[in-house]
This record gives structure tokens, sequence and C-alpha cells, in this order.
């Protein structure tokens, strides 16, 4: 694991990049969303996958408590209203696999909003939260948006927390993929389908 320090942008706020997988492109995309307007810069990073990955494994494993979550949930939401963000939509995160190749972007589907809710209940969530399902099904049947369809209130909860739609990914990809299928069964069910579109060939 590499704590990588940048030189502070010039609006004076520091930027940290703490990260545990060789993505290049997602480190990269980081760096340039901290640089906005015409003061970007662009910054190299050095995103190779290491063996820190095992380390990292061990550590979100045995460091990463409940509390800590909760912690970090609230630290995030504050930051973002020191930018004026009141509204978070949570784009979901792919399956974990407990293993060295989970990134930063893996998370447990079924229990990582639970921080959250925990703070709600506590009436301590300071923004507001809506929720997103996302699915990667590659083969010909979308199986799991299916049956988070079939047990899964629609647009569920209060003004602070709401269960929104499925995305940011409805289905995997690649030429078996149940894209079309799963766009029809979140349109029937009556939830909004949300897709991070990366090229042309997406769709």
């Amino acid at each position: 694991m590499e704590d990588r320090h940048l030189e502070p942008l010039s609006n004076g706020v520091e930027h940290r990049l703490l990260y545990t997988t060789g993505h290049e492109q997602s480190c990269q995309g980081i760096l340039r969303a901290a640089d906005t307007g015409d003061r970007r810069r662009r910054r190299r990073l050095d995103c190779r996958r290491t063996a820190d990955d095992r380390a990292t494994l061990a550590l979100r494993q045995t460091l990463l408590t409940f509390e800590q979550r909760k912690r970090g949930a609230s630290e995030a939401l504050a930051y973002g209203l020191g930018l004026g963000v009141t509204t978070h939509l949570d784009q979901g995160a792919f399956q974990r696999t407990n293993t060295p190749s989970d990134g930063a972007a893996h998370e447990d589907n079924y229990t990582m909003h639970l921080p959250f809710l925990s703070l709600r209940d506590e009436g301590r969530l300071s923004a507001r939260l809506r929720i997103n399902f996302l699915h990667q099904d590659a083969g010909p049947d979308p199986t799991t948006p299916t049956e988070r369809l079939r047990h899964s209130f629609k647009f569920f909860g209060d003004d602070m927390v709401r269960t929104g739609g499925i995305g940011e990914f409805i289905a995997g990809p690649g030429p078996t993929s149940p894209f079309t299928e799963a766009a029809k069964l979140v349109a029937r069910a009556g939830w909004r389908a949300e897709v991070h579109s990366l090229a042309a060939t997406d769709f």
C-alpha cells in the first residue's frame, strides 16, 4: 500500500492518494478529477500492481472495522458538504472476492451501506444519500438483477436515504452480456437504469 503525497493545488487544498491496485486509468482519473478548470495540471503516478495488494487485503480485513467504516462515511459526507454537495448518488461497487485482486472499488454489495444507515439511525447522517445497485452479469441471463428487483423495495426510504436504481452498470461487458435483457427487466420493474459508458462499443 502506498500513500503518495501531492503538492497543494492552486485552491490550497492538499490531496493525498491512497491506492491498492494497479488500475492505471482509475488512478489517472482521480488525479485529473482533482485538477479542474483552467488550472488543471496533469500528474503522473505509477499505478503498477505490486505485492502490497496482499498486505492491503490483510489490513482491510483486520483494521477496517464497522466503526472505522462509519467514521469514513461521516468524514466523506462532511468533505462533500464543504464543497457544497448535499446529495450523493452512490453507484455501488464491484462485488469483492476477499482476494488480493480486490481494489478500492470492490465491496460487499449486501453490507456496504450499513455504516450510512447506522449514521442515519443515530441522527448523524449529514447529507442525503441515494443508493444504486450495481450488477455485472456476463452470462446470457441477468440473474443477479432479477433477484435484486424481486427482493428490493423500489425507491424505498425517506428524504435522507432512499434506494435509487440499478447502476452504474446493469450488466457486464462482452459478447454474452445480457445488457438488453437487463435493461428491459429494469424497465418492466419501474426502476431507473443508469449506465456508465466508457466507449462507443458499450451499447
